[in-house]
């Protein structure tokens, strides 16, 4: 199926799964008193303590497990092999305009807005 990308201001998060606004953990079945939390891993673009990684504890919060990745195309990989459940991906900058190479990617990706 297709995946989802939510989308704040300039930047948008890629997933394999339904979209999570604002929170920081999701469950694989129903609610029930014996489920336990996963917590949610966004991939982002940079090292640890970068722009993307504020924006991405900004935006989700900070529970969500960020992962570090070199390049944005390894963002998407690691959400559609599932490494990761989501992906913080810049698609605009206030400088440089539009990051051409992320709406590419999303192009290539089955990945959706």
């Amino acid at each position: 199926h297709p995946s989802s990308i939510l989308s704040s201001s300039s930047s948008s998060i890629i997933s394999s799964s339904t979209p999570l606004r604002g929170g920081a953990t999701q469950t694989s079945a129903p609610a029930t008193s014996s489920s336990v939390p996963k917590p949610i891993r966004v991939a982002f673009q940079g090292e640890a303590g970068a722009y993307s990684e504020k924006s991405l504890r900004e935006l989700l919060g900070p529970n969500v497990i960020a992962v570090p990745r070199p390049n944005f195309e390894s963002c998407y990989r690691a959400v559609a092999s599932k490494e990761c459940d989501y992906a913080l991906m810049p698609i605009e900058n206030s400088l440089g305009g539009s990051i051409h190479e992320n709406y590419d990617l999303m192009l290539r990706y089955d990945l959706t807005i």
